[in-house]
């Protein structure tokens, strides 16, 4: 039976190489569900088309420029949320998946990265993830801090679905504010939370009454 991931050093650059630790175990160890499904979603489509773009340029895989800012802003909502312990372990989490996916797609912004190192020393402080997490936190960090491979192929997305569910989240952008709201209801039915209404958002956010 495998023992799991391992690693070693290289002689001539005595860097630490990680063998057989793959994206997937670590997206497949956090604990946030859909939100990660939707992360997935969007690295992958925001990076399949720069991909494409940049192909027709004569560049080779998908550019930061395209990607890493966009998905910041995007998720900044979470990211920055710390108003109680399970918001900021969320978004640990979600810093997680984001420099997790940016990397599969041959992407990496070092400050995310950090954060999301950071995030799962937290995470393992508060048991907030499986043991296999804290025995693998080397291992992700080397990963994670490595140099990614660029893209050779757009990278496959879900097929789009076009009507709400309950426990979707919903994200609205006026002007550079997000407004999010998770559905309370199915599609033909009212979005909402205990937290008020997308209605009141919006209007906080443009400044309106």
């Amino acid at each position: 039976m495998s023992a799991g991931p391992s690693a070693f050093v290289c002689p001539s650059s005595s860097r630490r190489i990680v063998v057989g630790l793959r994206h997937e175990q670590i997206l497949d160890k956090l604990a946030i569900d859909q939100i990660l499904a939707t992360v997935e979603d969007e690295v992958a489509r925001l990076a399949g088309m720069s991909f494409i773009y940049a192909k027709h340029a004569g560049h080779r895989g998908a550019r930061y420029e395209d990607v890493v800012p966009r998905l910041i802003r995007r998720w900044s909502g979470l990211l920055d949320a710390d108003d109680s312990d399970s918001e900021r372990m969320l978004g640990h989490q979600v810093a997680v998946a984001l420099a997790t996916c940016l990397h599969q797609v041959g992407l990496i912004d070092p400050e995310l990265t950090g954060r999301a190192v950071s995030g799962i020393a937290e995470l393992n402080a508060r048991v907030w993830l499986s043991d296999v997490v804290e025995r693998q936190s080397a291992d992700i960090a080397v990963l994670l801090r490595s140099a990614p491979v660029a893209l050779t192929r757009r990278p496959p997305t879900r097929e789009t679905i076009t009507f709400t569910r309950p426990g979707d989240v919903l994200a609205i952008r006026t002007g550079d504010v997000y407004c999010r709201r998770a559905c309370a209801r199915r599609h033909g039915g009212e979005s909402g939370s205990r937290h008020g209404t997308l209605r009141d958002d919006l209007r906080a956010a443009s400044g309106t009454g």
